[in-house]
């Protein structure tokens, strides 16, 4: 997988400019459609860090196809902690 990140179907392009990524929180949206959010930045709680998100769509062999990752919520000098996303 090369320079790819988070294994098992989840492959996102890794900004090498941010030093941290936290783990992600995944839901279902619909039948094979899939969002999943993070925090990404310098470091969990910190100024620069904001919450990522990227949409996907699972194959029939199950394996992920995923977006482009976008910044849902900019850091704005204000601490980001990680998102939990839930479906109801």
């Amino acid at each position: 997988m090369g320079d790819k990140e988070w294994g098992d179907g989840m492959v996102v392009e890794p900004d090498r400019s941010r030093r941290y990524r936290g783990a992600p929180s995944v839901v279902e949206v619909g039948p094979g459609s899939l969002v999943a959010c993070w925090v990404e930045g310098s470091g969990e709680g910190r100024p620069d860090t904001g919450v990522w998100c990227a949409s996907g769509t699972a194959g029939e062999s199950g394996v992920v196809s995923w977006g482009a990752a976008t910044e849902a919520v900019p850091s704005r000098g204000v601490p980001a902690w990680s998102p939990v996303l839930d479906v109801d």
